[in-house]
């Protein structure tokens, strides 16, 4: 069937109508010669010849049929004949058949049905391949007792089976069915089987099976009944092997978690889905808990399935006695046979199967609870400490004991536990000997026992050995003897601990008992070491004495480094200087626990029997340390299993000398009389007897020293009795002082030096005074500065003694018990004690050194401020220092204050606070301080000097100052100074003007005038008054007015004050004046600082001898100026007119009605500027292109916010020449930006008046930026409306059609433009169209609406976009997008050209949505059935304001995307009227193309699509458009048919 699109064309993109051929140009689908026309496989053409004609007999139709028929018949009959013989074969086959199922799945299991998943094959299915197809469910029963006498067929249930495929006497079998179970109780019954027995059988029978072999009729009606033996699952045979056993941890129900994996053999082909399953554990009876497992899932083959639940507890004692022996045959490696029983099977979802966990109830597994090796839980035990207890009796079997034996343990399980009793039966093995065996009861044991992880528990054990003779065998003694004599001498023994132990323990399931847990463990005990380096004499205590030796009491710290705590009864050890025995040590029933052992021993010290031994004391009492050695012997000990040990001691030992010194301390007391006529002080001495034994002095002959500096002397007798273990202090000791200032002074340096304290202070003090010291000392090169500062010579000489000690030399008789003697006995550094008896040398030893002081320092005043100023008094803030004042700290107290001194007489008296002055500083003096005036003349006489002269000077005087000084006060001191001081010198150009300020109009008349004013005072004398008064002038003599200082006037010494001035510039009435006061505004503008004087007028307050002292101030300063002023701050154009009459491009005339300029000065008081005097310069992207010469014009003055506003009107906008081109982009930027930024400068002159009067300021240069806001291109956009086409115009009236319309524009800007006619390029997507004419260009701000003319005449009539754009309008009823852009011939003026060039606007055509074709008539004849062709008329209405012209016409008609007819016609004269409707007449030869018949639908259609390629003239011979192609649906049409005619 052909095809509406086999018949399309598509010219200029209009539609789907036309022929396949393309035509020449756009009109080429109206040109084509439609003769030839394609068609469908099922259509004829026009002219094909009649089907009846000339056809052979075998290929008519009657003939084929028969043949037909008659093999259909003949093909019946064979299959007729075939079916019996067909049917008993294939029930043969099925007959004779095996299957045999290899796999089954049951799968999503439910109570009454699961999917069934089967794979295996079927065999002897014969030669011949075939497909079984089944016709109804396959009913499936269980053989219960197969093969048996009681054989029973049990229903359980049917399936449906998909067809069966046979191939060479085979077909496989994979099938998924669902198993509908008919008996659910049955069903549990055979499923228990399945799980338990090795085997079971299924009949499998159905009907009405249907069976197609080969190209064999089918075999329908036959019956199918197999009975198949499966192996069964048979309670997996035994085949049940534990891979994982864990106890992760407690089950929060009670008990323990638990967690096997056991494998299980299938032996079954079947896959059972069995969900979630539960199984309780038994062993010998007991019931240990329930399991259950998840997701399971029996396939044939190994099966790992993971069973987790709670190990109950147990609380009958014989069920914990097999959890028990279950638990440690666990451990032992051991297996023990687990019962698993089924108890049910849930589905995932929870689903309670019947028949599964029938099956599951009847199943019970053995499983081998079995580890894979033994465990061996106790891993070490530890021997934290041994009691070893010897006596003579039992030196074979010691009592041993201990509660510090530790076992680890290590068990492969999560859940605590808790050991609280234990038996042990061990053997202590050595290099393969036992040397002795311990049995100890069960007893109490703690544990500290932790789960690491889920899958390891581990910790200690803590055993009390309780009291146990250690057996030792007859046949080992020397072996134990050797074994205690290596932990005598050995850092660590090492042996084996070989036995079991019996273990009480408490789990989350009860207490149970572990009997035997076996090891065989290496163990250690720490020896004793020899106990060399561990034994020390700490102290050694005289207890008496008699003729022969001293009795001393030792006092020995042994520290036992074994883990033995021994008992050896009594042990007596030699004491060796070198190989001098110099006596016995006994240590009496000897308790060496481990750790430190403070042991009290006795000795007797035979001193006088050898030299050694006296050198032995000596030194002892010398506080040196002797080196002795302790060693056994035979006599060592009466326990013989020990004597081995004891006899291999020898132990070097250090006895220490005597740890405190007998003399302890010194006083030393200095007296009113000491240094006045003898050097006699008082000593005491305390000594300290650390001895039991008192003893007794009776002579002392001592001297004592300082490093090496004698101090002083003791000779005397005394009985001085010391008692034993006490401080005893003896009398009052004459001592002999010796005083020699040398020697004090030098024994002080020294002290400080060991003080830690500085020795500058001392060193500087010596060389002041002229002294040496008696011993070098080591010097730092003084730094006077700072060396005194802060420094308290009582302190420090305190301190500096309290440091002191001294060396006694002593040698006297003593007597110890019945032991005399002569000692010789020398200590050093003993301690000396002082007091404040010191201090009576200390003031006369600074008095001479304070007054050198103050007569060489130096005063000086640095600044002084007169402040409050009256009559008689003023106050002063003096700022100064004191120099040259020494290098001590000091305070200077003034109580009679000080005088003043000018010209040798006495201005007054300033009182003076006390002075710090600083070590090699001084002082500092800032301080205010009243200041009485002794004679009023006499101080103005002075001020007068201080503001005029250069320099004066002062004398300062005072008497009877107080100095303290290094912590002494030193009273009597006088002083007397001169100072030199600067004065004002007349202020001569000290006075700057920074800056002024007009601020506002003043009450008083006049402009308020404000100076900020920097004085620079080159004085050290300021004042502070309350204000300074002055009069001001201008160079020549005209008063501006009054100021004075405001607010407190500060005139600081030395330094440049920042004083600010309040006044007012008075109003001029005279020419002179006004000139003036002008002078200074234009001067000001221009940066031209004018000079003023200012004279001295007085003070506030008004006292005598200060006012007369500033009316001699006479200052010349300047008002400074501000650099150049731009006053003119910008000047906007708010509205402006540009006229461009014929000649005047580059002279526009330009008008303004609002013109602003603002302006600025700064100052704030009122300036009304009532006429300007200006030409402007305009620039435009720097270039200064045009002027406009304003001439005088008036002014008005926005006053408060200084915007001058003026008009002007008619003045050139004169364009220098040469600069043509930028006047033309500044039109252009105009015209296309939303904003144009130029320049405007000149100068101006005006008037403007002010409080002072009419002021003339001239030369006001300005230079500012304006912004003129844009057209901006119109916004881009034109509106087009009131659109009509009206005829044709040009040269012979037929260039162009003419469209009048109305374009409004948007004028964003204050820019008026007149412009006369302007010609703009229109385009219709990139091909221009015409052009659109504005005759009178006339653009104000704002909404433009002005007439336009389109004249449509593109460069190709034939151009299709062009004629789109026609096509566009008249069809469619929305608007047509065009757009306008200038070119170079779109302005009358030059200067308009770029702008317009750059002006490109986007517009649209409102569209007609003209129906040109409004009625249509078919007339179908007779002659059309052969000639396929017929005539038609139409309609034509004309949308335009002019004549339409219709001269050839090519049409494509058509219904439903379907094109029926087809003509091309030519019109000699068919003329439409604008607006009317004109009938085509008839037109001939309109082609078919599809036959009558084929247009049959057309006929039945009352509307018709057109789709029409015209050449029209747009008015009577106007404008000639061809080939408008146009489409238009939905036309009536009326098909009137004449067979007859």
């Amino acid at each position: 069937m052909a095809t509406w699109q086999q018949h399309a064309r598509h010219s200029s993109g209009l539609g789907p109508f036309g022929s396949q051929t393309s035509l020449p140009g756009h009109a080429a689908s109206m040109g084509e010669d439609h003769d030839t026309a394609t068609y469908a496989p099922t259509e004829k053409a026009p002219n094909q010849a009649n089907p009846g004609q000339n056809v052979p007999f075998y290929k008519r139709r009657g003939f084929i049929i028969c043949q037909i028929v008659t093999a259909i018949i003949g093909i019946i009959m064979i299959f007729v004949m075939l079916w019996p013989i067909v049917h008993a074969i294939a029930q043969h086959v099925l007959n004779v058949s095996h299957m045999n199922i290899e796999t089954s799945m049951i799968e999503s299991p439910q109570n009454g049905s699961f999917t069934l998943k089967m794979g295996g094959y079927v065999t002897n299915t014969g030669i011949i391949p075939a497909v079984i197809h089944w016709t109804e469910p396959v009913r499936v029963s269980w053989m219960r007792d197969y093969g048996k006498d009681n054989e029973t067929e049990v229903p359980i249930g049917t399936m449906v089976l998909d067809d069966l495929v046979a191939k060479n006497k085979r077909a496989n079998i994979n099938q998924t069915t669902e198993f509908n179970i008919v008996d659910e109780a049955s069903f549990g019954l055979f499923t228990q089987d399945m799980i338990t027995k090795p085997e079971f059988t299924w009949r499998l029978a159905s009907d009405n099976l249907k069976v197609n072999a080969a190209k064999f009729p089918q075999a329908k009606g036959l019956r199918f009944r197999k009975d198949v033996t499966l192996k069964g699952i048979n309670s997996f045979n035994g085949s049940v092997l534990l891979k994982d056993f864990s106890l992760p941890g407690v089950d929060p129900a009670g008990g323990l978690k638990f967690s096997t994996t056991t494998q299980m053999t299938n032996t079954s082909p079947f896959t059972v889905d069995l969900g979630t399953v539960a199984f309780d554990l038994e062993y010998e009876g007991v019931n240990l808990g329930r399991g259950t497992a998840n997701d399971v899932v029996i396939r044939p083959g190994d099966n790992d399935v993971t069973l987790t639940g709670r190990m109950i507890p147990q609380t009958s004692g014989s069920d914990l006695v097999k959890v028990g022996k279950l638990f440690t045959a666990y451990l032992n490696g051991e297996a023990s046979p687990v019962l698993a029983r089924g108890v049910s099977t849930r589905q995932s979802d929870g689903t309670y199967i019947s028949w599964l966990s029938d099956g599951i109830t009847a199943l019970t597994l053995e499983v081998p609870l079995k580890a894979p090796n033994a465990i061996n839980a106790i891993k070490s035990i530890s021997i934290g400490y041994l009691n070893l207890t010897f006596t003579p009796e039992t030196a074979w079997s010691p009592q041993s004991s201990t509660d510090d034996l530790q076992a680890t343990m290590s068990l492969p399980f999560g859940f605590p536990m808790d050991v609280s009793q234990i038996a042990n039966s061990f053997s202590i093995v050595q290099k393969g000997v036992n040397v002795g065996s311990l049995d100890s009861p069960l007893s109490t044991a703690s544990s500290d026992i932790h789960v690491v992880s889920s899958s390891l528990t581990e910790g200690s054990l803590s055993i009390n050995l309780a009291p146990s003779a250690l057996r030792v065998p007859t046949n080992a003694h020397s072996q134990f003897g050797e074994f205690n004599k290596g932990l005598t001498q050995s850092r660590q023994a090492t042996f084996q601990l070989v036995g079991s132990a019996k273990t009480v323990a408490t789990l989350p399931i009860g207490t149970i008992t572990l009997d035997p847990i076996k090891f065989n463990v290496t163990s250690t005990l720490d020896g004793l070491q020899g106990l060399n380096g561990y034994t020390h004499i700490n102290a050694v205590d005289m207890k008496g004495g008699t003729p022969d030796y001293l009795e001393l009491a030792i006092d020995v710290n042994i520290y036992n480094p074994s883990s033995l705590n021994l008992e050896a009864g009594d042990l007596t050890l030699q004491l060796y200087s070198g190989s001098s025995l110099l006596g016995t040590a006994l240590m009496p029933d000897l308790h060496l626990s481990r750790g430190n052992n403070s042991i009290s021993a006795s000795s007797q010290f035979r001193a006088n029997d050898t030299p050694e031994g006296i050198a032995t004391l000596t030194r002892f009492l010398a506080s040196q340390d002797s080196v002795l050695t302790i060693k056994g012997y035979d006599g060592s000990t009466q326990v013989e299993s020990l004597l081995p040990a004891f006899k291999s001691m020898s132990i070097d030992a250090t006895l220490p000398g005597l740890q405190g010194k007998l003399l302890d301390t010194a006083k030393l007391t200095v007296l009113p009389t000491t240094g006045h006529g003898n050097n006699i002080a008082h000593t005491q001495v305390t000594l300290n007897n650390p001895f039991t034994s008192g003893f007794t002095i009776t002579t002392i002959d001592s001297k004592v020293q300082y490093r090496g500096i004698q101090m002083g002397t003791i000779q005397q007798d005394t009985n001085f009795s010391a008692a034993g273990k006490q401080a005893t202090t003896s009398p009052d000791l004459d001592f002999n002082l010796n005083l020699d200032p040398a020697t004090m002074f030098t024994v002080l340096r020294l002290l400080a030096g060991e003080a830690g304290l500085s020795t500058d202070q001392i060193d500087g003090i010596v060389a002041l005074g002229g002294y040496q010291y008696i011993q070098p000392v080591t010097k730092r090169d003084l730094v006077p500065r700072g060396l005194y500062s802060g420094f308290d010579m009582p302190s420090f000489v305190d301190q500096a003694f309290a440091v002191l000690k001294a060396d006694i030399n002593l040698k006297s008789k003593v007597t110890i018990g019945q032991y005399q003697t002569t000692m010789d006995y020398a200590q050093s550094a003993v301690p000396i004690k002082t007091d404040e008896t010191l201090h009576l040398i200390l003031p006369i030893l600074a008095q001479p050194l304070v007054q050198k002081v103050v007569d060489g320092s130096v005063m000086g005043i640095d600044s002084l401020i007169i402040m409050e100023p009256q009559e008689t008094s003023f106050v002063t803030a003096l700022k100064g220092s004191i120099t040259s004042a020494g290098p001590f700290d000091a305070t200077i107290s003034f109580p009679d204050g000080l005088s003043v001194f000018w010209n040798n007489q006495q201005l007054g008296k300033m009182s003076m606070p006390d002075v710090q002055l600083v070590a090699d500083v001084g002082a500092t003096l800032d301080l205010k301080a009243n200041f009485a005036v002794s004679n009023g003349e006499q101080l103005a006489a002075f001020t007068k000097t201080l503001i005029q002269a250069d320099t004066f000077e002062w004398e300062i005087k005072g008497e009877n100052l107080t100095v303290t000084a290094m912590g002494i006060a030193i009273p009597g001191i006088s002083m007397s100074k001169k100072v030199s001081l600067k004065g004002m010198g007349g202020l001569k150009n000290a006075v700057t003007i920074n800056t002024f300020d007009l601020p506002a109009d003043d009450p008083a008349g006049g402009i308020t005038l404000t100076l900020d004013t920097s004085l620079i005072n080159p004085s050290q004398v300021g004042m502070q008054v309350n204000s300074l008064l002055f009069k001001s002038y201008t160079k020549a003599g005209t008063y501006l007015g009054p100021v004075a200082s405001v607010p407190t006037t500060n005139m600081l010494p030395l330094s440049t004050s920042q004083i600010k001035f309040a006044g007012r510039m008075v109003p001029q009435t005279t020419e002179e004046g006004l000139a003036d006061v002008s002078k200074i505004f234009t001067d000001f503008i221009h940066d031209i600082s004018s000079p003023v004087v200012v004279q001295g007028d007085g003070a506030e307050p008004n006292v005598s001898w200060l006012s007369e002292g500033v009316k001699t101030i006479r200052i010349d300063s300047v008002l400074p100026s501000r650099g150049p002023l731009s006053i003119m701050k910008g000047i906007t154009i708010n509205e402006m007119t540009m006229d461009f009459p014929a000649g005047s491009a580059y002279a526009p005339m330009s008008s303004s009605s609002d013109t602003a300029a603002t302006f600025d000065l700064p100052f704030g008081f009122a300036l009304n500027i009532v006429q300007l005097e200006q030409t402007i310069l305009v620039n435009y992207q720097n270039n200064q292109f045009a002027k406009l010469a304003l001439g005088t014009v008036p002014a008005t003055t926005d006053v408060a916010n200084r915007i001058i506003h003026l008009s002007f009107q008619n003045v050139p906008f004169a364009v220098n020449s040469g600069a043509e081109s930028v006047f033309q982009n500044f039109l252009a930027e105009t015209t296309t930006k939303g904003s144009i930024t130029f320049g405007l400068s000149g100068t101006a002159n005006s008037q403007a008046e002010t409080s002072i009067g009419r002021l003339s300021i001239s030369g006001i240069a300005f230079d500012v930026q304006s912004v003129l806001a844009g057209i901006n291109s119109f916004g881009g956009t034109a509106a087009i409306s009131d659109v009509k086409i009206s005829g044709s115009g040009g040269n012979g009236g037929n260039e162009y059609m003419s469209s009048p319309l109305k374009t409004t524009l948007n004028n964003p800007s204050h820019l008026s433009l007149k412009a006369g006619s302007i010609t703009l390029p229109t385009f219709y997507q990139g091909i221009q169209l015409g052009e659109s004419v504005v005759p009178t260009f006339s653009l104000v701000p704002g909404s433009n609406t002005l007439d336009a003319e389109f004249r449509y005449h593109p460069a190709n009539a034939n151009d299709t976009v062009a004629q789109t754009f026609l096509q566009s309008y008249l069809e469619q009823g929305g608007a047509v997008p065009i757009t306008i852009h200038g070119d170079a011939k779109s302005a009358s003026f030059d200067s308009l050209v770029p702008a317009l060039q750059q002006t490109s606007l986007s517009s649209s055509v409102p569209g007609i949505a003209a129906k040109l074709v409004t009625h249509v008539n078919v007339y179908i004849t007779a002659g059309s059935i052969f000639s396929n062709e017929v005539e038609v008329d139409f309609d034509v209405a004309n949308p335009l304001d002019t004549d339409l012209q219709l001269m050839h016409v090519q049409s494509d008609s058509g219904i439903n995307g379907e094109t029926y007819a087809h003509f091309t016609w030519d019109f000699p004269n068919f003329v439409i009227p604008a607006h009317s409707t004109r009938n085509s007449g008839t037109v001939s030869h309109v082609k078919l193309l599809k036959g009558v018949f084929g247009s049959l639908p057309l006929a039945a259609s009352p509307t018709l699509d057109l789709r029409i390629a015209q050449t029209v003239r747009i008015g009577t011979n106007g404008y000639e458009i061809p080939w408008l192609q146009l489409v238009q649906n939905a036309v009536p049409v009326k098909v009137n048919i004449n067979l007859l005619g």
